[in-house]
């Protein structure tokens, strides 16, 4: 093989490696879903409780009271490894609410409004910066207006969360009080299908471009060593 058709050859299966990259990443894309805990134990400085990716199945008793007024944070319980991007689209927070004491007091009022944000929670400044929100009320469900989930949908600009640094949620209670039902998956945030994977790289793009890298190299080298031969 000589020169030429080696750089022609090197070309071709970098072009190769590239588009089977593309389109591994772009089939992997999927939404996911962060579920709402209450588990406050190693929270990052900023948050209240941890969001996990995995559903906390049998998980019973977590509830809580949001008053007046009340916020609080849910991060993600793993930091982004990498700078990670998400694309401008739709987020969906449902927030499931519990009866107390098998009356309707937990629930949401028409008359009360909470409000979802989804954002950046930074490692160093413990700041939360919002990227979306929105808001909703109680409507009528029979129980004297109240409703026992709702279901809030945020449009997002596209937006990075730096490496370090935590996707977060934060839900505030504007006005009225709701007892938040957080057993196993009952309430949670979910991301959009695109952007990047979070908190890491996907390990079959990895693999492949590594796979790749790798036989490259020894592609190359192959050749170079078969060239001093002659």
């Amino acid at each position: 093989m000589n020169k030429i058709e080696t750089k022609k050859a090197v070309v071709s299966f970098l072009v190769a490696a590239v588009v089977l990259v593309s389109v591994v990443g772009t089939a992997s894309a999927v939404s996911i879903k962060w579920y709402m805990t209450d588990n406050d134990v190693g929270v990052p400085t900023g948050a209240q409780y941890w969001m996990t990716r995995g559903e906390r199945s049998g998980q019973t008793g977590d509830f809580f009271w949001l008053h007046n007024s009340d916020s609080f944070i849910w991060s993600a319980n793993e930091s982004a490894q990498c700078d990670v991007s998400f694309c401008g689209a739709q987020w969906s927070v449902l927030l499931d609410f519990s009866s107390d004491g098998g009356e309707c007091d937990g629930w949401l009022q028409s008359t009360e409004t909470i409000t979802a944000r989804v954002g950046i929670l930074n490692h160093t400044t413990h700041e939360f910066t919002e990227i979306g929100s929105n808001s909703a009320s109680g409507y009528d469900t029979g129980c004297h207006s109240w409703n026992a989930a709702v279901t809030i949908n945020i449009n997002s600009a596209a937006f990075t969360v730096p490496q370090g640094d935590y996707l977060a949620l934060q839900i505030s209670m504007d006005n009225g009080e709701v007892q938040l039902d957080q057993t196993g998956s009952n309430s949670w945030v979910k991301s959009p299908t695109c952007g990047d994977p979070y908190p890491t790289p996907e390990l079959p793009t990895i693999v492949l471009m590594s796979t790749g890298l790798l036989a490259l190299a020894g592609f190359v080298l192959y050749n170079r060593r078969k060239e001093n031969k002659k």
